[in-house]
């Protein structure tokens, strides 16, 4: 194999170069999060030549925009770069101008290592400088997730069992109704509920069962084909197995889609984003603030009701096709937004 070529930075750089190539030069490998500042990196073509003779990189930038909230695809690693010794000065630079700026846009300490690996320097996994950023950063704007409550389920499901007899209901009420209950009961993320088919559904009287035969978030080689099960409910009116009877009755004269949920306008397939849109749309009529509680939010009031009613871990984890438990209590698991005082009152 032949070995990559190093280009070397050269030993002198006018210090307004230097200043240009600041936000640059640690951005050489974008398949990571960067914390320092771009642009479009085609505009400083002329720059980085006089950083690297390397063809495969000179035309790898061009068109690409860094996003430091995001990863933008790359398939092959950059070679490997030996820019020198000037290379710690310039980065010391940019962290010292970040500290007195109080930028907040950082990425943790091992994507800053990995990314200025490339460059074939180990130096700065243990740069004082960038120990004492990342420090100051986590004391400045510690991590928090993405919701630290989660809403009621009790508000959600008053709404729905509003909505009834389903023979009265509208097909745009029965519609969000299923949709709502299906998300509740089954835990799984919008995408699986859009790959749910009536070809698919086997009625055994007492539950329904779906088979999933299309490739999800989770699915790996070798995996078997998921399934999701339904149970019927004592309550008629919150019952997802005589809903969704009832959906199915309603549509089958008009649907033109294999596809459980279609639209009520059109009655052809609906895309993901329209069941995002339906699932925020019941939480809005619910009286829940949609502004801070998304779609994705019912995967986790749903895990939370239930593990807080009793149900088993395992079975939470089961349900929620989760393999490491880590995964519920970090991202998921959320106290309910009800006031402790007004319940213990009521």
């Amino acid at each position: 194999m032949v070995p990559a070529k190093r280009a070397r930075l050269p030993e002198r750089l006018p210090k307004k170069t230097k200043r240009v190539l600041q936000g640059e030069i640690s951005n050489v490998n974008v398949s990571v999060n960067v914390s320092f500042k771009a642009g479009t990196l085609q505009t400083k073509k002329n720059e980085w030549k006089k950083l690297t003779s390397d063809k495969w990189i000179l035309e790898t930038i061009q068109g690409y925009r860094i996003e430091f909230w995001k990863e933008p695809f790359q398939y092959t690693s950059p070679k490997v770069i030996d820019f020198g010794k000037m290379q710690n000065a310039i980065v010391d630079d940019e962290v010292l101008d970040l500290l007195e700026k109080a930028i907040s846009e950082c990425s943790y300490k091992a994507a800053i290592s990995e990314t200025l690996s490339v460059c074939g320097n180990d130096i700065l996994k243990n740069s004082s400088t960038i120990i004492r950023f990342m420090k100051g950063m986590f004391r400045a704007f510690p991590p928090t997730p993405k919701y630290a409550f989660t809403w009621d389920v009790g508000q959600l499901l008053v709404f729905l069992s509003n909505l009834w007899p389903t023979n009265d209901l509208s097909l745009k009420d029965l519609t969000l109704k299923l949709t709502a209950l299906l998300a509740l009961c089954t835990a799984q993320r919008v995408q699986t509920l859009h790959f749910l088919k009536l070809s698919l559904l086997s009625d055994f009287g007492d539950y329904i069962v779906f088979t999933i035969n299309e490739l999800l978030k989770t699915s790996k080689p070798g995996q078997k084909l998921k399934f999701i099960r339904l149970d019927r409910f004592t309550n008629q009116k919150l019952c997802v197995v005589n809903t969704l009877k009832s959906y199915i009755e309603r549509t089958k004269n008009s649907r033109k889609s294999d596809s459980l949920l279609i639209s009520y306008k059109l009655h052809t397939q609906v895309t993901s984003s329209t069941i995002a849109r339906w699932l925020k749309e019941v939480l809005s009529l619910s009286g829940i603030d949609t502004s801070v509680f998304t779609a994705h939010s019912y995967r986790g009031a749903s895990t939370s009701k239930a593990y807080s009613s009793g149900l088993s871990l395992s079975d939470v984890l089961k349900t929620a096709n989760w393999t490491n438990a880590k995964t519920f209590f970090r991202f998921y698991n959320r106290d309910c937004s009800v006031s402790f005082s007004n319940t213990v009152l009521a």
